[in-house]
């Protein structure tokens, strides 16, 4: 059954390419096979082990833009920063598996389908603002459809779209009395990540049917993504989605920027200032009762300290425990395999409740070392640090709305990464919306600097 829904993808990519360009087969195969092809079976290949889905449909993409001439040419198309540390990224990674000495040439083109090329995809995803209107087509009805079927899953907890490939069909776990709904990933957070990757797109399209140019459901788009993220009842992708609907808000809304600057930084000295508090609002919110846990949670020693144990808590104490693992990492980390393996480097009496490391910026140190993390920061200042001028000034009623919505989903996801680990099926639409940022930045300043126009008016503004 894998193999027909992987099937029918890949007619679907090649009718398009056929028939309307590879531009087509892009738009189309992304929307269809992120966002409605699940991750949870695998498909092993010789010699490259077991890949996701969603990891075959984007070589298979790739693959159909490198042959057809027609995707190009794309005048935006320079190297920037954010270029060079993904490069460095993949070449650190290679060094890690070396240096470990579990290295095979085989992760040269399994790391290559999880960092470069879903990042060159969203390089290439929009040769032009004209292109918006045409994507987002395909992307609208794959995520409206997405989000229905998380409704679904929350409800009954049946997954229909796992039901299809006959995976693994039920959601176990239940918070304020619905299922947490995971979509096509393996994790909420990771159909919450997804989600609030696709913001800044869901954005467009409310912008571009407000202006008549795109129908008029599409101005739900970003409650829609709202919506699914919600259904995820996943803490790390609620404050993620807290973070990217404020940054949004900040620059589109010019008028009320002091306010919501100033509410925010009182929000931050709260939490810092009591962080109990904090604490206690996580604990009601996933459900952390004694019930489960017992009075007063369990208790564990870690570092001759007895520590109070919850799922909440173990997010934080992560950091205790791994706390000498980290400060030997080195530049380029242990270049562990699995995640079993980390928890043998602990004690054994934490190896059972530590073993799941719900950080990724924790996991990115311990397996890749201090230089990837490096890496891992700067390509998200990169990606959105161009975009501010643009989100900042607002001369364009879709594209400056669009920069501050992708500054928002770049940073709000940057926070739910401290709650769960970027798997493989999360890596996919991270590394293309970090593409995606960096290619709109280009696009516009391609545009506003041309024949030395410092920003051009809104009203002569075409799609």
């Amino acid at each position: 059954m894998v193999y027909l829904f992987l099937a029918s993808i890949s007619a679907l990519i090649l009718s398009a390419a056929a028939l309307r360009g590879s531009r087509w087969a892009l738009w189309v195969g992304w929307a269809v096979g992120i966002y409605l092809c699940s991750s949870g079976p695998r498909t092993d290949l010789p010699f490259v082990g077991a890949l996701t889905s969603q990891v075959i449909v984007v070589l298979m993409i790739g693959l159909t833009l490198l042959m057809d001439s027609r995707s190009g040419p794309y005048p935006a198309l320079t190297v920037t920063v954010c270029d060079i540390s993904v490069l460095l990224t993949y070449v650190s990674y290679n060094i890690t598996y070396f240096n470990s000495g579990s290295y095979s040439p085989v992760y040269l083109f399994s790391l290559s389908l999880l960092y470069p090329v879903p990042y060159l995809l969203g390089r290439v995803y929009l040769r032009s603002e004209k292109d918006l209107i045409y994507a987002l087509k395909p992307l609208c009805v794959a995520v409206s459809t997405l989000v229905a079927l998380m409704l679904v899953q929350a409800i009954t907890s049946i997954d229909l779209l796992d039901v299809i490939v006959r995976a693994s069909t039920l959601s176990t776990e239940r918070r304020h009395g619905f299922y947490r709904a995971s979509g096509v990933m393996r994790h909420p957070d990771g159909a919450g990540l997804l989600l609030l990757t696709s913001f800044p797109l869901a954005v467009a399209a409310s912008h571009l049917a407000r202006f008549k140019v795109g129908p008029q459901w599409w101005r739900w788009m970003p409650w829609l993504v709202a919506l699914g993220i919600v259904l995820t009842n996943a803490r790390g992708a609620w404050f993620g989605l807290i973070v990217a609907f404020t940054i949004y808000q900040f620059f589109i809304r010019t008028s009320l920027r002091l306010p919501i600057a100033t509410l925010s930084g009182i929000a931050l000295t709260v939490i810092s200032l009591a962080p109990q508090l904090m604490m206690s609002i996580l604990y009601v919110i996933g459900g952390d009762t004694e019930d489960k846990y017992g009075e007063g949670g369990r208790i564990l020693e870690i570092n001759g300290i007895d520590e109070r144990y919850t799922g909440t808590d173990h997010r934080w104490l992560l950091y205790k425990v791994y706390a000498t693992p980290l400060r030997n990492a080195g530049y380029f980390g242990y270049g562990v395999t699995d995640g079993f393996g980390f928890g043998r480097l602990l004690e054994d009496h934490l190896q059972t409740h530590f073993w799941s490391i719900d950080n990724y910026y924790i996991f990115l140190q311990l397996q890749f070392g201090v230089v990837a993390l490096i890496l891992f920061v700067l390509m998200i200042i990169s990606a959105v640090f161009p975009l501010i001028r643009y989100a900042w000034v607002q001369q364009d009623h879709i594209t400056g709305p669009v920069s501050g919505a992708s500054i928002g989903s770049a940073l709000g996801c940057a926070v739910i990464l401290w709650s769960v680990t970027l798997l493989n099926d999360m890596r996919v639409p991270w590394m293309f919306s970090m593409g995606f940022s960096v290619s709109l930045g280009q696009l516009l300043h391609h545009t506003y600097s041309r024949n030395n126009i410092a920003y051009r008016s809104a009203s002569h503004t075409r799609y």
